[in-house]
C-alpha cells in the first residue's frame, strides 16, 4: 500500500463546530474532511474513512489526547499533527 504524509491543522473553527462524543463531527473529522474533501469518522484512537470501520488508521498520541480532552468537556487548543495515510484516501486533497 502506498502512503503519503500529510499535516492536519485542527483550527479553532473546527473545535467550535465540533461536537463531543460524535465521531462524524469531531474537530479532527472536521479538519480532515476540510483538507481531503471526503467524510471521516473519528474513534477514540483511530480514523475511519467513509464510515467504513474496516478501513481505519491509528491516530498519533497528541490527537488521542486532544479527543480525550474535547470529549470530557474541556476546550483544547488548536493543533497540528502528521498522518501517514494511504494514497487512495488522499485523492481529493486540497
Amino acid at each position: 500500500m502506498n502512503t503519503q504524509k500529510i499535516d492536519v491543522n485542527v483550527t479553532q473553527e473546527d473545535i467550535d463546530l465540533g461536537k463531543p462524543l460524535d465521531s462524524d463531527l469531531c474537530p479532527i473529522a472536521n479538519a480532515l474532511s476540510r483538507k481531503i474533501n471526503k467524510p471521516f469518522g473519528i474513534g477514540t484512537c483511530e480514523i475511519f474513512v467513509d464510515s467504513d470501520k474496516l478501513s481505519q488508521l491509528p491516530l498519533p498520541i497528541n490527537a488521542i489526547n486532544f479527543i480525550d480532552k474535547f470529549d470530557t468537556g474541556l476546550k483544547p487548543e488548536p493543533f497540528t499533527f502528521t498522518l501517514e495515510m494511504p494514497t487512495d484516501w488522499i485523492k481529493n486533497e486540497t
